[in-house]
């Protein structure tokens, strides 16, 4: 599809440039920051109510730690199909080696480990644009597609393991809620993807009812976000990145299992997708950096509600295996951000100008 298919707005002759913007008030960053760990501390106390801290902690002191070698090794797979997996999105708009998309990927989950408000992603696609020059917008789209087909898999999970597991009430919402969601968010990508003439007669008359110095900037975005659907368009790479989804998650939920193993702790194949699922779908909640809080009631739901594992060894469990999804990431990030000499200022400007 060529940029003049696409195009919205009758050609005009002149562009005129958008006026720089105010930049947000760091007060309602400051707002939602608080109201985040304020979130997470809700979820935390739900988790851990009832809990015996001292039989927590001797579980903890116990634990086979060993199991975590191979267990983070899994997790780090999962990263490199994760990389792979933004190639074959990329590729619509650039093709771009995996050994160069690899530190953004780290660099990104870092920055969602440590930054309010999922602000990864808003950082994954600054640095991008500026290692490779590709357009901010069309970058933005494939992690969107990314996050789609993360929540399909993740539903695609816990049905699985419906399967074989009686899971309940709270479960059974949440899948109703994650199917609403992202099936209707992978219909609205596909039919945003394909249908040119229906952007055309939706947009159109709104723009028309906009300033030209507007409307001219918005229609270079949209056309830059399509852009970045293309490999919807293609049912190859699609296939490539629903397979590249289902191993990379795969991979996590080996992990969750091998870790359990050091506790004592045994999850069937059909437990750990289901732990996988259940807990990566509660982290959709808005918290603090790190999923802290969703995370551990997740998995907690899980493995002490639905599979009835021992209450003190599995609060031992969720809060490693957080620790073992947390830091090696954000370690391995963070060395990334200073040998590139990154400024975190610029990207703070730069997640204003794309809000404004």
């Amino acid at each position: 599809m060529t940029v003049a298919q696409d195009r919205i707005l009758p050609q005009r002759a002149a562009r005129t440039p958008m006026p720089d913007g105010a930049p947000r008030q760091n007060g309602a960053l400051s707002r939602k920051f608080w109201i985040g760990i304020g979130i997470s501390v809700v979820f935390l106390y739900l988790a851990l109510r009832g809990q015996n801290f001292g039989a927590l902690w001797t579980a903890m002191r116990e634990a086979s730690y060993v199991w975590l070698i191979p267990a983070i090794g899994c997790y780090f797979l999962g990263v490199v199909i994760r990389t792979y997996r933004w190639h074959i999105l990329l590729r619509s708009t650039r093709e771009i080696p995996m050994r160069r998309l690899w530190p953004v990927i780290v660099i990104g989950y870092m920055a969602n480990n440590i930054l309010p408000l999922r602000a990864g992603e808003l950082v994954r696609t600054y640095v991008l644009s500026e290692r490779e020059k590709v357009s901010r917008s069309a970058t933005l789209a494939t992690i969107v597609v990314e996050r789609v087909f993360d929540g399909l898999t993740m539903l695609a999970f816990i049905v699985f393991a419906a399967l074989f597991i009686d899971i309940n009430a709270r479960v059974r919402q949440l899948v109703l809620i994650a199917a609403l969601l992202f099936l209707g968010g992978l219909a609205i990508f596909f039919f945003i993807a394909f249908s040119s003439a229906w952007r055309v007669r939706l947009l159109r008359p709104i723009f028309a009812r906009l300033p030209h110095a507007i409307t001219v900037r918005v229609e270079a975005l949209i056309i830059e976000f399509i852009a970045g659907l293309g490999s919807l368009r293609r049912a190859g790479d699609s296939g490539l990145v629903a397979l590249s989804s289902v191993a990379a998650w795969g991979a996590e939920a080996t992990m969750y299992a091998l870790v359990a193993k050091g506790f004592g702790l045994t999850l069937t194949p059909a437990g750990a997708m289901l732990t996988t699922g259940v807990a990566n779908l509660f982290t959709l909640v808005p918290s603090s950096p790190g999923y802290i809080g969703p995370f551990e009631a997740g998995t907690l739901l899980v493995v002490q509600q639905i599979l009835k594992l021992p209450v003190e060894t599995t609060g031992a469990f969720a809060l490693v295996l957080h620790a073992a999804l947390y830091f090696p990431i954000t370690v391995w990030g963070l060395y990334y951000w200073f040998s590139q000499h990154l400024s975190l200022r610029t990207v703070q400007q730069y997640e204003k100008a794309e809000t404004t």
